[in-house]
């Protein structure tokens, strides 16, 4: 029992997008978090993809802490390729991983997801 609060946002459109409908929800249960700097904190974005029906889901620390874990997903109902570009400057290894964080084989800057389909991966960042 108990009070259950509901929010609902509603998009009108045209016909229908998926990557439209996508982004609107992410941006309804993803609101931008505000913080005070003293100069710009990003000149270049760390990862650039170039298909619009692929998104990053999820950007996080690795639990070992050595490396950054990347989950890309597509909204697409078909298979999809992704080019990863790396802006503010390349990994030392970009490879599979399992949704555990197990480390697998190194991939190149190109990956294809299957219909509606989600990849872990495993970046390797040079610190110095």
């Amino acid at each position: 029992g108990g009070i259950i609060p509901f929010h609902y946002a509603i998009l009108p459109h045209g016909t229908y997008d998926p990557i439209v409908a996508n982004r609107f929800g992410l941006e309804q249960n993803r609101p931008l978090i505000v913080v005070s700097v003293n100069k710009n904190p990003i000149e270049k974005s760390l990862i650039a993809i170039d298909n619009p029906s692929i998104f990053i889901s999820t950007l996080k620390p690795a639990e070992d802490g050595k490396a950054t874990i990347l989950r890309l997903r597509s909204i697409s109902d078909k298979p999809e390729t992704v080019k990863l570009s790396f802006p503010a400057g390349a990994p030392k290894s970009v490879k599979l991983s399992d949704p555990t964080e197990v480390i697998g084989t190194e991939i190149n800057k190109s990956i294809s997801l299957l219909p509606f389909g989600v990849i872990t991966l495993r970046m390797e960042f040079d610190l110095n």
